[in-house]
């Protein structure tokens, strides 16, 4: 029973490791705005009278998570006057922000994709014949 719960408690925690989560609050935060920006789309689209191809939904959502990725961080107040130690710490946070905005726009995708009806196996064709 107890090697159970070990193997339990390990997957949490190896799962927490690979992909952090995001606090129910911030998922409705990227809901609402994966619903704003295929709105918004759809939208400006309509009004240019072009078709709304695969390219521009994801150089928005991965604009769109990047940018809420950032905003989740948290910004700690330091002051550095060695350069490589400046340099490992900007390293540090921008691959933080691009690890969070990995997992962000995976969710905008799908939320924007299910708002336009789409599948992924849709937009794959549609990539492969162009």
């Amino acid at each position: 029973m107890s090697i159970i719960l070990l193997g339990i408690t390990l997957a949490v925690i190896v799962a927490e490791i690979i992909e952090p989560s995001l606090n129910t609050g911030q998922l409705l935060l990227i809901g609402f705005i994966a619903t704003l920006l295929a709105q918004g789309l759809k939208l400006l689209f309509a009004r240019l009278s072009k078709p709304l191809t695969r390219d521009w939904v994801t150089g928005v959502a991965f604009v769109a998570s990047i940018a809420l990725a950032y905003a989740f961080m948290p910004k700690p107040v330091e002051t550095m006057t060695d350069p490589m130690q400046m340099a490992t710490y900007l390293l540090e946070q921008s691959s933080a922000v691009l690890g969070s905005a990995t997992l962000i726009y995976n969710v905008i995708l799908e939320k924007i994709f299910d708002k336009f009806g789409w599948t992924k196996e849709d937009m794959t064709r549609i990539k492969n014949k162009s």
